[in-house]
């Protein structure tokens, strides 16, 4: 219990204090890694001094093969869904990303250090055995390096695309006030209602389309490259292939990372 009350406390301040930091004008990006997994001998897999240390070695937690196990787990691990629960205002805003790993690694208990070196006994402690630690270098921290990259420049690019939206709609709205809208050279697609930053694609045709503020409709040149620039497939509009005469088509996209 004092330990939930702790963490209570310190999860707050440090919401609080980040909540005031990235309301900045020009905040910085801000990540939360979970929490990896313990497996110990307990019903969560969190070290308890008793009978944790005593079995003298790490025990599995989580049967992936099990029906609902990965759900009766994670009601387990509360220092994780505290974390969550802390910080669900700022990922809601879209200015904080969490880096997922612990559903991964529920059933890494044998990835953990364990050693009968008296050098290694004396680093992790009774029974040269460590539940909570990953070796190093080791298959578990190559995860978690590649996991918080994967987040972070998916953060990143999608924070950046956000920014282009906006300089588009801002760019359209300021020139449909003063009746040119054909700067934009996209009167063929206005009859679909499409507009700079749409995206689209042809029945029948398994390319997606983004039209572009030439007023041409650019390929993306594969679905991660699609993902990669913020879309999901719900914002993608149909267009009969009967009424597509005339509908200027320009160069694949760049990957968005380029």
């Amino acid at each position: 219990m004092r330990i939930l009350i702790i963490m209570n406390y310190y999860l707050k301040s440090w919401t609080d204090m980040m909540t005031t930091l990235l309301n900045l004008t020009h905040a910085p990006n801000m990540f939360w890694m979970e929490t990896t997994p313990q497996h110990y001998g307990t019903s969560n897999g969190y070290y308890a001094k008793v009978n944790a240390v005593s079995e003298h070695t790490c025990s599995p937690i989580y049967n992936p093969k099990l029906p609902g196990d990965l759900e009766r787990i994670r009601s387990l691990d509360w220092r994780n869904r505290l974390a969550e629960k802390h910080l669900e205002p700022l990922i809601q805003r879209k200015k904080m990303s969490i880096i997922p790993i612990a559903n991964d690694l529920y059933s890494q208990y044998d990835a953990h250090l364990v050693g009968t070196s008296s050098e290694l006994q004396h680093l992790v402690g009774h029974g040269g055995i460590d539940c909570t630690h990953f070796c190093f270098p080791g298959n578990v921290n190559r995860y978690m390096v590649l996991k918080m990259y994967n987040v972070m420049l998916r953060h990143i690019q999608e924070k950046e695309n956000r920014t282009i939206y906006a300089t588009l709609n801002k760019q359209r709205f300021a020139v449909s006030n003063v009746g040119a809208v054909t700067a934009f050279s996209t009167d063929p697609y206005q009859r679909y209602n499409l507009h700079p930053g749409d995206v689209f694609r042809i029945d029948g045709d398994r390319s997606i389309y983004m039209l572009g503020i030439d007023g041409t409709g650019r390929p993306f040149n594969s679905w991660n490259d699609f993902v990669g620039y913020g879309y999901n497939i719900k914002q993608v509009k149909s267009l009969s292939k009967g009424g597509i005469i005339g509908l200027p088509l320009g160069e694949t996209l760049p990957p968005p990372n380029s």
